[in-house]
C-alpha cells in the first residue's frame, strides 16, 4: 500500500472514531492537512456562539506523533482556544485513549461564555478580509 492510500486509511479510521465522540457536535473538518499536522474539527452553535473542539494529529509518517485536543467558541469577532490535553508519542492508530479529552474538550466549549472569548479576528481589528459570521444559516 502507497504512503498517500496509508493515509487516506489512517483519515477515515480517525474519523469514524470522532463520529463516535460528536455527542450534539457536528464533525466539520476531517483530516485537514495544516502542514504535516491533520485536524479534525466539532462544532456546535449555541447561545450565539461557534463552540468547537479540535483535535490536532501529526501525521503517521511523523517522528513525533503529538496528539493536542483543544477547546472554543467564538462570536465571529472574538474568540478563544483552549488547550485540553497534549500527548507526545501517541500510537497515530489507535487513538481511543483520546475520548476523555475530547469528552472534556465538548464539556469546557459548552461551559464557555461570550465574556471568555479574549481574542479579536484579525479582520474586526482592521486586518484584511471580513469577519466571518458563524451563525448557522447567517
Amino acid at each position: 500500500m502507497s504512503e498517500r492510500e496509508q493515509r487516506r486509511k489512517w483519515i477515515a479510521s480517525v474519523s469514524s472514531v470522532m463520529r463516535e465522540w460528536q455527542d450534539g457536535f457536528a464533525l466539520t473538518d476531517e483530516g485537514v492537512d495544516r502542514h504535516g499536522v491533520y485536524e479534525w474539527t466539532l462544532h456546535r452553535f449555541s447561545d450565539d456562539l461557534d463552540r468547537y473542539v479540535v483535535v490536532s494529529l501529526d501525521e503517521p509518517e511523523s517522528d513525533e506523533n503529538d496528539a493536542e485536543v483543544w477547546a472554543g467558541a467564538s462570536d465571529g469577532l472574538h474568540f478563544t482556544r483552549r488547550l485540553v490535553h497534549a500527548v507526545e508519542g501517541y500510537d497515530p492508530w489507535d487513538i481511543g485513549g483520546l475520548g476523555y479529552h475530547v469528552k472534556n474538550a465538548r464539556s469546557l466549549a459548552e461551559r464557555l461564555a461570550a465574556s471568555d472569548l479574549e481574542q479579536t479576528y484579525p479582520s474586526a481589528i482592521g486586518g484584511s478580509g471580513p469577519a466571518r459570521d458563524v451563525r448557522q444559516g447567517a
